[in-house]
């Protein structure tokens, strides 16, 4: 006898006790649920048959005719009676997915030709879920699954196959149309160029005998016809024109639906559309761990086909964020993922990602049991180019310029064709935009002000830019880039200076990416520092307005020396008045007086008025003698000019700038009049951006006059309506000052806090200089809460930023803060060495310009107390030291404090040892330890740090020391240290 084949259904041998348990246990379910005990169930099934139990105990099968009377009494449904008969009186096997309801029930799979794939499906899960639930609706006949090449839409359409045919019919399939028990065939098509032969290749697959005076179409409707079945035709993107045929193909076999992958659209009635997108990818703002990437498709995908080559790869803190940006890079498309991971045969992780900069070279070898066009991503994206027409693949070419996408003007500008052959053939620029995002090639999204944006993946844009080289387009279209940023920021320009400015800032933001990279392109040997000019030029106020101030100085910086210094122009002068407002806030004085003093004078001989008020406004404002009027009253006249244009804006701003002026001179209620006048002119205008700035404005003022309460009111408003409308910049300032107003009333906890939150803004924001300035304003705090070592690691790192960046002032301040650790220490010598480096930049006192409510305190607390207590002799000799620079006196202070540091440090210790034995209250020497640092401030974490301890055993220490000491909080057992001589 031949040896059988087996089915699912298969015979169980007689040494397989547990063969009845399924039988069993669906009678005593049965026989529970309808309330009736073994004997009321004996009775009505046959009194002469075997006992029930031992029907549930599985020890004995029920007869034919027993079964029989089994199904009547459960009514088991009359077309499945022979299988359960069979299944009460046989040891057949049940399918796993059978209904517990109904066990017997054998379901049959479709016929089917899907192929098994050879590596997992990972991820995707949504896009699953999301297809099948398409599928199942009755209004979907046509489902094309549509997007770019290499972003899996042939496996998706095969997993959904596979789901498909695997579910089992059950309750929650009711309102499903299809069950497919006609089949689920796959129909690849690459290899199909002509349309026409599409029927054929789906007869061929369907195994469907053709005969010659049959057309295959007919045949296949003929077959088709009344038959349950799902299609999956495959790479339908070079045969589109076959959708018609198989629209009618469907309008006559109303029980047969379509699955199409394809690149391209086939706009046919009927067609429902699902856009596969990319794998979830890590964003930027994600902290890379290697915990929180497992949770990432792409980064599971590109782990699991690394170890089909490299079998002991582990995801570690140093490859985490390296795969996460390789994923990055790859735009999430799962056939750059699987071509790059194949490359860890001979590359680590790092030398895959320093590659990728020419990944369509990277990304090659795919497997050999792949088409052709899937073994390298350059084979699959060429797959989709050679299907444009050429004025569809020339725009494809100009829009890879655009570094992040672009706006749907935008692209129509780049579509103007000045092709003398007039090669377009009337074909206008939405109809090839709309043709390229069928196509796949571009993605729309919704952009700032209701225009749509057009993206690229980064993928396809570097093969764009290939082809533009290749086509001698590249210098031209990158002009045209250039100009198009141009444009858009010229035409932002008026607006950012006045309430109207979020629509346009939403608009540069969008293509701030683009703005760059025409800046970039303008500074090359290749491009145009004129157009850079005008486009840097353009821009000051945005930069402004966003806090990027390092970012646009720097711009400036650069396209302003590429250009010839003796241009008089327009142009040149905006970019002047740019620079010298970015420099003022970047701290850099000398550079922000130089271009504003130039820009005057050209927009005083151009005849500017505007910009000529606007410019001498901000050169007031950086080399204002503060006790010199003329100065003050040249800002007077320029809110006078433009109080005459009639340009609200610039006058709320020019009145901010003299009211700044007015404060210093000592004239308080001329200022605040001033300032009050600009607030209302903001509101007035509805420009909340500028409420907000001067609300801020008014509280540092009367903070600054001692008026707390009015500051705290001013600055309550400011906080909330920054935080409303997103003005972080400002939000910072504001906390800044809210820090001072606690420095001020001893609230140092407070102040601490309110300077912290500070910080993350303007970390958020790039800003290092002020990341730097409030850094020493945390120092101060330390310093004052006795905390000194964290005050000299905060200054550490305050000049570790300032340090090199020319801000005098800045620097000044942190050597004088030094000076402030050292007079804690008690070594006023150095403190008073700390003052000489800064007297010659303080020669005309500390103001407001350039510092604030706690650098004053700090300087004139340590000015007073290193001349108390140092003989004047000793004083004059010190603070008479001048150094070689600002930075070298930061350097040399900082590491004598930190030396006069260690060696308090060392006498504290060493004066503890010499008592050692003889501690008060029973205090073990660790202990002694423990509370000496206590008493200097530091917290549970420093300490610990300090002793290598962990912040439990510190706590515990506590607790300790506080029952022998009997005391309940850190500031008594201070003072207990300080009573008895422990610190």
């Amino acid at each position: 006898m031949g040896k059988q084949t087996q089915t699912r259904t298969q015979v169980k041998t007689a040494a397989e006790p547990a063969a009845a348990s399924a039988f069993s246990a669906w009678l005593r379910r049965q026989r529970e649920g309808m309330g009736l005990s073994p004997a009321e169930l004996a009775r009505r099934l046959d009194p002469a048959a075997p006992p029930v139990e031992s029907f549930e105990a599985g020890a004995v099968r029920p007869s034919r005719a027993q079964a029989e009377t089994l199904a009547d009494l459960f009514s088991v449904p009359p077309d499945q009676r022979t299988a359960f008969v069979l299944f009460a009186t046989t040891d057949l096997d049940t399918d796993d997915d059978a209904p517990p309801d109904a066990p017997w029930v054998v379901r049959v799979r479709p016929p089917s030709n899907l192929p098994l794939q050879l590596t997992s499906f990972v991820g995707r899960e949504g896009e699953v879920d999301r297809v099948a639930s398409m599928l199942a609706r009755p209004d979907v006949r046509l489902l094309t699954l549509l997007g770019p090449p290499g972003i899996g839409k042939t496996r998706l359409s095969l997993e959904v196959a596979h789901m498909l045919l695997d579910a089992a019919p059950g309750e929650e399939d009711t309102a499903r149309r299809h069950s497919y028990e006609d089949g689920i065939f796959f129909v690849p098509l690459a290899s199909v160029t002509d349309y026409a032969l599409v029927p054929s290749a789906v007869a061929t697959t369907l195994n469907l005998k053709l005969t010659a005076n049959q057309p295959p179409m007919d045949a296949l409707r003929d077959f088709l016809d009344g038959k349950d079945m799902l299609l999956v035709l495959d790479n339908f993107e070079q045969i589109v024109g076959a959708g018609t045929a198989v629209a009618d193909l469907l309008s006559v076999c109303p029980n047969v639906q379509v699955m199409v992958s394809s690149r391209v659209a086939l706009h046919v009635y009927g067609e429902q559309v699902y856009r596969v997108p990319p794998m979830l990818l890590p964003g930027k703002e994600v902290k890379v761990t290697p915990e929180s990437l497992a949770e990432w498709e792409a980064v599971d995908l590109f782990l699991q086909r690394v170890r089909l080559v490299r079998h002991d790869f582990t995801l570690d803190e140093q490859t985490a964020p390296v795969v996460a940006e390789i994923v990055r890079r790859l735009d999430g498309l799962p056939l750059a993922i699987e071509l790059a991971a194949a490359r860890a045969r001979v590359l680590t992780p790092r030398g895959i990602l320093e590659r990728l900069d020419d990944r369509l070279k990277l990304l090659v070898g795919g497997a050999d049991n792949v088409p052709a066009r899937q073994r390298t991503l350059r084979g699959a994206i060429d797959w989709s180019y050679d299907l444009l027409d050429e004025t569809e693949a020339r725009l494809f070419r100009r829009l890879s310029v655009f570094v992040g996408g672009c706006s749907l003007s935008a692209a129509e500008r780049m579509a103007e064709d000045d092709d003398p052959s007039g090669a377009r053939a009337g074909r206008d620029a939405l109809d090839l935009i709309a043709s390229l995002v069928d196509k796949s090639l571009l993605k729309e999204e919704s952009g700032p002000g209701g225009e749509n944006r057009l993206l690229m993946l980064e993928t396809l844009r570097e093969y764009g830019l290939e082809r533009l080289r290749a086509a001698g387009e590249e210098a031209e279209m990158r002009r045209r880039h250039a100009l198009l940023m141009t444009d858009l920021a010229e035409a932002a320009e008026p607006h950012l200076t006045s309430a109207a400015r979020d629509p346009w800032m939403a608009r540069l933001d969008a293509d701030l990416d683009n703005i760059r990279a025409a800046l970039s392109w303008s500074l090359s040997d290749v491009g145009d520092a004129g157009v850079g000019l005008r486009l840097a030029g353009a821009l000051g106020w945005y930069w402004e307005h966003k806090g990027h101030f390092a970012e646009g100085w720097r711009w400036l910086h650069d396209v302003i020396a590429s250009v010839d210094d003796t241009d008089r122009s327009s142009v040149r002068g905006r970019a002047l008045y740019a620079l010298g407002m970015l420099a003022e806030e970047r701290g850099d004085i000398d550079t922000a007086r130089n271009a504003l003093e130039e820009s005057v004078g050209i927009f005083s001989v151009s005849g500017e008025t505007r910009l000529y008020a606007y410019s001498l406004l901000v050169l007031c404002r950086v080399t204002a003698n503060l006790s010199d009027l003329s100065t003050r009253e040249m800002a007077a006249q320029a809110v006078d000019t433009l109080r005459a244009l009639d340009d609200k804006w610039g006058l709320a701003h020019g009145l901010e700038v003299v009211a700044s002026m007015d404060y210093v001179l000592g004239d308080m209620a001329s200022a605040r009049a001033r300032d009050l006048e600009s607030l209302a002119l903001y509101k007035e205008l509805g420009d909340k951006w500028y409420t907000a700035y001067m609300l801020r404005e008014l509280g540092v003022h009367a903070l600054n006059v001692g008026d707390l309460a009015q500051a705290c009111a001013h600055l309550d408003e400011a906080v909330a309506l920054s935080q409303e409308i997103g003005f972080h910049f400002n939000l910072g300032l504001a906390l800044f000052a809210y820090g001072l107003v606690h420095y001020t009333t001893g609230e140092y906890a407070l102040a601490e806090g309110s300077f912290q939150q500070a910080v993350a803004l303007f970390e958020a924001l790039g800003d290092r200089g002020r990341v730097g300035v409030l850094t020493r304003h945390v120092a101060y705090v330390a310093c004052r809460r006795n905390r000194l070592d964290r005050a000299l690691a905060l200054l550490k790192e305050a000049a570790a930023i300032i340090q090199g960046t020319g801000r005098t002032w800045h620097i000044a301040l942190t050597v004088m803060a030094t000076g402030s650790v050292a007079a804690a220490l008690g070594d006023w010598r150095l403190a008073a060495r700390a003052l000489g480096a800064t007297l010659a930049v303080f020669e005309d006192g500390v103001n407001e310009t350039n510092a604030v409510a706690d650098d004053i305190a700090e300087y004139i607390d340590l000015y007073n107390g290193a001349k108390a207590k140092l003989s004047s002799e000793e004083f004059a000799r010190l603070s008479a030291e001048e150094p070689v620079s600002l930075d070298h006196a930061l350097t040399e202070v900082l590491a004598l404090v930190t030396a006069s540091r260690t060696v308090s440090s060392n006498r504290q210790d060493a004066k503890l040892d010499a008592n050692l034995g003889s501690y008060p209250a029973g205090l073990s020497k660790r202990e002694v330890e423990l509370l000496r640092l206590v008493a200097l401030g530091l917290t549970n974490f420093e300490v610990a740090a300090r002793l290598f301890l962990s912040p439990n055993t510190v706590r515990a220490h506590l607790y300790s020391i506080y029952n022998k000491i009997d005391v309940t909080s850190r500031t008594a057992a201070a003072h207990f240290a300080v009573e008895h001589g422990l610190a």
